[in-house]
């Protein structure tokens, strides 16, 4: 009877360390699988993101303002009539480029009023942060904040100046708030 007792609390033991490794091995599956699920909907996320950046970008330059000015090295107050963002950005990079100052594209209607009015207007800022920049040679113009966030995502557009080897890059990124 001695040993009847003691084959009893061996096979207590032999079922709770069974059951305690099947419970280890069933959690460890349940976090891989949230882990991969998790992983696959911040890939989602992040493809939907960069979607709406790229559908942004198309339409922030494609979009015409009816008048936009800037100042020229003489005084002179433009007026640009019908122009697009992409090409306010591209003469703005230019101008600045040849020695008109950064200043001369702000205020009210200025060039860079007009481009910060259409990205305010196809962002939701409630929902989302974003940087416009351009850059051409060794000038730059930005619209925005720059992002220290992991998950942005990032479009760019190259234009090429004849003549010269290096094009204008005009970069929209965007990342949730």
């Amino acid at each position: 009877m001695g040993n009847v007792g003691n084959t009893n609390g061996q096979a207590a033991a032999f079922d709770a360390i069974m059951f305690l490794a099947i419970l280890l091995v069933a959690s460890a599956l349940i976090l891989g699988v949230s882990t991969h699920i998790r992983q696959a909907e911040e890939v989602s996320e992040f493809s939907d993101l960069h979607a709406l950046t790229a559908r942004t970008s198309k339409a922030l330059l494609g979009s015409t303002v009816p008048n936009a000015s800037y100042v020229d090295v003489e005084g002179s107050v433009i007026v640009s009539k019908d122009i697009s963002v992409l090409d306010m950005m591209v003469e703005e990079l230019l101008l600045m480029q040849a020695g008109v100052p950064e200043d001369n594209f702000d205020g009210n209607g200025s060039y860079n009023h007009r481009i910060a009015q259409v990205l305010s207007s196809l962002v939701d800022e409630d929902r989302f942060q974003f940087e416009l920049c351009g850059r051409y040679m060794d000038v730059s113009v930005s619209f925005g904040e720059a992002s220290g966030q992991a998950n942005t995502a990032a479009r760019m557009t190259e234009i090429f100046v004849p003549g010269v080897t290096q094009p204008i890059q005009i970069t929209l990124s965007i990342w949730p708030c």
